[in-house]
């Protein structure tokens, strides 16, 4: 009996030192753990975006022009079939030298603009040339504009580059305009992708003005006559950018502030209620920018076959670019349904751009 308890003893304790021996082997001493390393990935913020003049050539160039020494235009002018339809200088500052402009030929070219939209600062250079001729009229190079005639009383020819405030008169060389264009990060935020692939810097929803240069040509051409093989140079105007090199900085005059082009729009249409009937507006934009329209008047149509409404039935701002229809015009007061319309915009009777919206008729 005794040697029993003796071995149940010596098993129980056996039994307690072996469970903690196994115990002591199970407890780790030392342990690791790795995890994946990740980027979040790259920006590139050296956004890149000039916008330049559309280029052209030949008559459609903004910079083709007529020299006039002789003052031929002049002494015709509203009985002359050659150009009729268009409109020139007063007499009194008329300088001969004409550029054409929509309907009317001025002194000067149109203006164009180059425009930095990017968010880092690019050079622009400016150039103008003549491609000349033997023939051609001799030019008052490095001479003012009014000093337009030369020792023998042969009359001269006057162009100069004028951009971002500096004057370059066109000579034998071809001469240029650099400037610093500083772009606007500040138009620009990060935004994940819309497939959540990465980022991108993109253009805000509302932007602020971008900087950028003007440029045009003045002309002026001395009044004298010429003889009939006399022959008026080609111009030739460029315009590039490129990256800044070390040492350039940010212009500080010269610039102009640009808005961030738009579309024309229907910007609002007021409702039409039948019950209590109250004249219709319509706001309307030209847009701005490069995408601007020039316009000074509308026509309006309505419905789906773009019937043209009577203009005794409404009124035009351009002022306030607003089209107001009259309360008692029939193709409301008639209505089942909204109605489409369309607001032509024009420039002298001719459609320029069409815009369209919709009239909400109230039953």
């Amino acid at each position: 009996m005794k040697l029993k308890r003796i071995f149940a003893v010596v098993m129980a304790t056996t039994m307690i030192m072996g469970m903690s021996l196994t115990a002591l082997a199970e407890t780790p001493t030392s342990g690791a753990s790795e995890g994946d390393g990740a980027s979040e990935g790259h920006v590139d913020k050296e956004i890149k975006d000039v916008v330049l003049p559309t280029n052209t050539t030949g008559e459609d160039s903004p910079f083709a022009f007529i020299m006039d020494p002789e003052r031929l235009i002049r002494a015709t002018v509203g009985k002359n079939a050659k150009y009729e339809g268009f409109t020139f200088p007063a007499e009194t500052g008329d300088t001969g030298v004409y550029f054409k402009n929509g309907t009317e030929y001025k002194n000067s070219s149109t203006k164009l603009q180059v425009v930095n939209k990017g968010a880092v600062s690019q050079k622009i250079t400016v150039g103008i040339e003549k491609v000349g001729a033997a023939t051609d009229i001799g030019l008052a190079a490095g001479n003012a504009a009014a000093q337009l005639k030369d020792s023998d009383d042969n009359p001269l020819l006057y162009l100069a580059l004028v951009c971002a405030g500096q004057t370059k008169v066109v000579g034998d060389d071809a001469a240029s305009v650099t400037v610093i264009v500083p772009g606007n990060d500040d138009n620009y935020e990060i935004k994940l992708k819309d497939d959540k692939s990465g980022y991108e810097y993109v253009k805000k929803a509302t932007l602020a003005d971008w900087k950028g240069i003007e440029l045009q040509v003045d002309g002026a051409v001395g009044n004298a006559p010429i003889s009939d093989t006399t022959t008026a140079p080609k111009l030739k105007v460029t315009w590039s950018f490129t990256d800044l090199a070390d040492g350039d900085v940010d212009a500080t005059s010269g610039l102009v502030d640009v808005a961030d082009a738009s579309d024309p729009v229907i910007s609002s249409v007021t409702s039409f209620t039948k019950a209590t009937p109250a004249d219709v507006v319509i706001s309307f934009t030209l847009g701005t920018g490069d995408k601007a329209v020039d316009a000074n008047g509308v026509t309006l149509l309505q419905g789906a076959s773009d019937t043209a409404v009577n203009t005794a039935k409404y009124t035009v701002n351009m002022t306030s670019k607003t089209v107001t229809i009259d309360k008692s015009a029939g193709f409301m007061t008639g209505a089942t349904a909204n109605v489409p319309i369309k607001v032509q915009l024009t420039k002298d009777g001719t459609v320029v751009e069409t815009l369209t919206g919709t009239i909400t008729i109230v039953q």
